[in-house]
């Protein structure tokens, strides 16, 4: 009889120790579901976001890219425009009326004239070419700010 209580108890015992064993190893188990699916949501979340600039990038680089092909369209033809006006094959000439002598600063024409261009020196030529090339690079700056900024902040 003695034997069969010190069996039973080792029994007891030893279907116990297994509870509390398994009991330890269900929970780690768990704990370690719990912070699988945590890590798969932040990697899916760290995807998304790389996924997403990937994109702003790969938009912005489009963007640049137009922005220089038109910038550099503009500054060819003013560099072609440029050569003409040295090489003599064109002429540069600025519409306006010069001033006749007697007459007053503030007066002005009844009528509509048809005045003919008045042709500029050489130099001249080229000073206006040389500030038509920086406003032609002013204004792509400009653009090319405006376009970030309605597309990064909107």
């Amino acid at each position: 009889m003695r034997t069969l209580v010190v069996f039973f108890t080792a029994m007891f015992l030893l279907i116990f120790t297994l509870g509390i064993v398994l009991k330890h190893y269900r929970d780690n188990a768990l704990l370690y579901r719990e912070q699988l699916a945590k890590s798969n949501r932040n990697l899916a979340l760290i995807n998304k976001s790389l996924t997403s600039e990937r994109d702003k990038l790969r938009k912005m680089f489009l963007f640049d890219k137009y922005n220089e092909e038109e910038l550099n369209d503009a500054e060819s033809k003013n560099e072609t425009l440029r050569s003409q006006l040295i090489s003599g094959s064109h002429r540069m000439f600025i519409r306006g009326k010069c001033a006749t002598s007697g007459t007053h600063p503030y007066h002005t024409s009844t009528g509509m004239g048809d005045d003919p261009p008045i042709e500029i020196s050489e130099r001249s030529g080229q000073d206006i070419l040389t500030l038509r090339a920086e406003i032609i690079r002013d204004n792509a700056k400009l653009k090319y700010l405006q376009e970030y900024v309605r597309k990064e902040c909107h």
